[in-house]
């Protein structure tokens, strides 16, 4: 998109079209330059119905065919498991993560307990080999 937008800029007062509200050059840039800092892997966070525990994940994007919804079986291999007691950030998985090492300790200490992006135990992380509808 931000390509298209860069090369359509040019012709805009060719067309009659005003440039007005649209991002600059500057902004483009800025944009795709935060887009090649961000991971672009896809976590994710499943159930194994009511009494089994919850799995979690990383997919590396370049092996991603299509959006996974919907109930489906994961083949993978036991990386880590979380006991009851134990929480995790979704958004500090080694691995998957945007954050260093040592950001990830400190946002452990300080993520809260029942926020959306935290994986609380019991809990499985798995190193995912495939996933099937």
């Amino acid at each position: 998109m931000l390509n298209m937008l860069d090369a359509l800029r040019p012709m805009a007062s060719m067309f009659g079209e005003e440039l007005k509200g649209l991002p600059g050059e500057n902004e483009t840039n800025a944009i795709r330059g935060f887009g090649k800092a961000i991971k672009s892997d896809v976590v994710v966070v499943g159930d194994q119905g009511d009494n089994g525990p919850k799995v979690t994940g990383k997919l590396n994007k370049e092996y991603v065919r299509e959006s996974i919804e919907g109930e489906v079986f994961i083949l993978g291999k036991v990386a880590r498991k979380w006991k009851d007691s134990e929480s995790h950030s979704l958004l500090a998985l080694p691995g998957a993560s945007l954050m260093s090492r040592q950001q990830r300790r400190q946002a452990a200490r300080q993520q809260p307990k029942d926020d959306e992006n935290t994986l609380t135990g019991p809990a499985l992380t798995l190193d995912i080999l495939a996933i099937y509808r």
